[in-house]
């Protein structure tokens, strides 16, 4: 947005330091949109594995494995009262 933005200007300040802020601040939107994409594209149905990822993975499986097992000791309970 900010691209657009700045090259549907007619003018660009010539003061060097607010010229060199205004291009970082796009550079930087720049990159994020790359790493958006990046993250969100799949190559042949494969995720990129990260830490994050990994961490994100092991949570769920602990707690998939603590509901099973509460479900497991719940109906054994169950049955016992009845």
């Amino acid at each position: 947005a900010r691209y657009k933005d700045q090259k549907a200007k007619k003018w660009v300040t010539l003061n060097e330091q607010k010229f060199l802020k205004e291009r970082a601040e796009l550079n930087a939107d720049k990159e994020e949109e790359k790493a958006i994409e990046k993250h969100s594209e799949l190559t042949n149905g494969k995720i990129e594995r990260d830490f994050y990822l990994d961490e994100a993975i092991a949570v769920v499986l602990d707690f998939m494995k603590l509901q099973r097992a509460t479900t497991v000791h719940g109906n054994v309970a169950a049955g016992a009262a009845n």
